[in-house]
């Protein structure tokens, strides 16, 4: 059975809502490991500031939980320091891979925001 992204499932949500919280709990876990790396790294100011980087992120994984275009927006921004650290997809790390998926989600989810498309009426 084919779903479009505006139909209602059986549990009541569309697959929009679905990937929409699917991508708040991926920015959950990047922002969890990125405040659980204090506890393996030295402390320094990176350290610090990657910490920072994983509280906006566990504040965007409330936003996600909403219906506004915004937070996928800040999402995407906050993602996007991943693609400038010279890190190749070959050798990211887990968090690192976790900002790829979650810019990637966000980006897709950003287009196809049904708030703004044309209905189908097929």
């Amino acid at each position: 059975m084919i779903y479009r992204f505006s139909e209602t499932k059986e549990n009541g949500m569309t697959m929009y809502q679905i990937l929409r919280i699917a991508s708040a709990g991926l920015a959950t876990l990047v922002g969890a490991a990125l405040i659980g790396r204090l506890w393996l790294v030295a402390l320094d100011a990176v350290s610090l500031g990657n910490a920072v980087h994983g509280l906006v992120f566990l504040l965007l994984a409330l936003g996600l939980i909403g219906y506004q275009r915004l937070s996928l927006a800040l999402t995407i921004l906050a993602c996007t320091p991943v693609f400038f650290t010279g890190t190749t997809l070959d050798s990211a790390g887990a968090v690192a891979m976790g900002q790829y998926v979650l810019f990637s989600l966000c980006l897709i989810l950003f287009v196809i925001h049904p708030r703004y498309r044309k209905r189908d009426d097929a």
